[in-house]
């Protein structure tokens, strides 16, 4: 998978801005926390349609280029 789960980070969520116990890192190398990716993944309009990174706002895919599913 192209996000890799770290647990042992604590780094901040730059959506909630709080510590994430279970942070995603997208290929692009930034993180965001499991719940704020759940729901960026939950407010999509379609389900084929990639997350965003929260920060550099290119898509979260895995390696097919399919949207990345937690």
């Amino acid at each position: 998978s192209s996000i890799s789960k770290l647990p042992q980070n604590k780094q901040e969520c730059p959506i909630c801005f709080e510590p994430a116990d279970r942070p995603l890192f997208a290929p692009c190398g930034h993180m965001t926390c499991h719940n704020c990716y759940k729901r960026m993944m939950e407010a999509r309009e379609n389900d084929s349609e990639p997350v965003p990174c929260p920060e550099c706002r290119n898509p979260i895919i895995d390696e097919d280029g399919n949207p990345v599913e937690v």
